[in-house]
């Protein structure tokens, strides 16, 4: 199934600023931890897939914000360049294969439906390979990456 408009829309930034931050995002993480366990439920007619589980970073998110962007790599694109987050960053794989490793770990590959994560474990790591899997189809992921406020969202290198 292919979702791709023909036109690729442009990144979305949701950037908050108020005094229930920290709490906002909680929420998020929470909500977060309770979709990511591995298995599936059924209430009703909703149907409510696990995806992962993963602790949370120790940090105060008292003066921090979310930046969500949604990426798209066409099919055969040459890998991105190293870069870090001078935060923590969730990944949600929408569509393809998403080549990913971190610091000097060897690539993965993140498939359709499946979660990756950045700085959880250890602040600072670097972004080491980052890309499209598939050399006949594009990969689309969201990331959501939490910095605190003023901080750039990327750092090359």
């Amino acid at each position: 199934m292919d979702r791709l408009a023909s036109s690729p829309s442009p990144p979305v930034i949701i950037r908050m600023s108020c005094s229930r931050l920290p709490i906002i995002c909680l929420g998020i993480l929470v909500s977060a931890a309770c979709v990511m366990t591995v298995g599936c439920e059924r209430e009703d007619q909703q149907i409510h897939t696990y995806v992962a589980t993963k602790d949370a970073p120790a940090v105060n998110l008292e003066g921090w914000q979310m930046t969500a962007t949604e990426i798209t790599i066409p099919a055969g694109a040459p890998p991105g360049r190293k870069h870090r987050h001078p935060g923590f960053v969730m990944g949600y794989v929408l569509e393809g294969q998403y080549s990913f490793a971190v610091n000097d770990q060897a690539p993965k590959v993140i498939n359709a439906g499946q979660m990756f994560f950045e700085s959880f474990d250890a602040p600072g790591e670097v972004h080491s390979s980052s890309g499209n899997a598939s050399a006949t189809q594009p990969v689309k992921f969201l990331a959501i990456v939490f910095t605190k406020k003023g901080d750039p969202v990327t750092i090359p290198g």
